[in-house]
This record gives structure tokens, sequence and C-alpha cells, in this order.
């Protein structure tokens, strides 16, 4: 049995099915529609139950939840939430190598050195952010809302991965 490979994609056998677009699941068993089934069927029930205990803790912290608000937040929340959670299923069930194009070794990619680049750059750059700021808090004594205060932190640190990220790709380009 003689195996073959293409530079950017796994070694495959001969006698297995060819690659896919959505790929197939070793531990399913099946094709491609299965994949896609189960993993669509994982993220609506998990959407389900993260919309329906987020309702219930939005109903437990707030004191007068209107009834328009009640219907409208789970719907909201499970819209949102199914796709990320069937990509994931999806993710975390697939066979990467029945995946036609999939890189072997993606941790070995350029996109993966630019992605180590701007994470350090990001930590390096936020690191003293954040010291600065919470000395600056304490010793002017300033309050701030947290929710608001991790909000901002958050959105900085995505600015900073992405001009990070696109430096680290500019710097190899």
């Amino acid at each position: 049995m003689e195996l073959t490979s293409t530079p950017h994609t796994a070694p495959r056998d001969p006698q297995q099915a060819p690659p896919t677009r959505w790929g197939r699941s070793a531990r399913l068993g099946g094709g491609s529609g299965r994949l896609v089934a189960v993993s669509i069927l994982m993220g609506v029930a998990g959407a389900s139950i993260l919309a329906a205990g987020a309702t219930a803790l939005a109903q437990a912290t707030s004191d007068g939840l209107s009834t328009t608000w009640a219907l409208l937040f789970p719907l909201v929340f499970f819209v949102l939430a199914a796709p990320v959670l069937a990509m994931g299923a999806w993710a975390l069930l697939v066979d990467r190598s029945s995946v036609r194009g999939a890189t072997v070794r993606p941790e070995d990619s350029i996109e993966n050195r630019w992605y180590d680049r701007a994470a350090q750059a990001t930590f390096h750059v936020m690191l003293p952010v954040v010291g600065l700021g919470a000395a600056v808090a304490s010793i002017t004594r300033w309050r701030a809302d947290a929710g608001l205060l991790l909000m901002g932190v958050a959105v900085l640190m995505v600015a900073v991965f992405a001009i990070a990220y696109a430096v680290a790709r500019r710097a190899d380009a």
C-alpha cells in the first residue's frame, strides 16, 4: 500500500474515501452528512441549554424584566450561540485528514507564527498598561464600573492583537 501526499495536505491512503469539503468523523463513522447533522444537533442542544441558563440568570438578577425582553433575550442568545457551538462541535469531531485542502501541521504554518508574535506583543503591551492603570486608579482612588472597565480592557486587547498581527504579517511579506 503506497501513500501519496501533496505539499499542503495530509498523506492519504488510496483505499480511503477522498477528502471532502466538510470532512468525516472517525468517532461517528459515516460521511459528511452525519458529521454535519450531529454537529448541528449538538450546537442546537448546547445553545438551548445556555439560552435557558442565561435567561434564568437574567430573571433572577434583574428587578423587573419586561415580558418582551424575557421572550426576546433567549431567542437572541440562541440565534447567536447555536452557530458557534455547532462549529465547535464540528471542529472537535472532524478528522482533519478527511477535509479537502487541510494543512498537515497547522502549528508549523506562517499564520501560526504571526499569531504567536501577536499574542506575545499583546501580552507585553497589556501588562504595563493594566499595571499603570491599576497604579493610577489606586493612587487617585478612582472608581469605575467593573463591567465597563473589563469590556474596555478586552476591546483594547483585541485592538492591540489585530495591530500586532498585521505588523507581523507585513514584516514577513
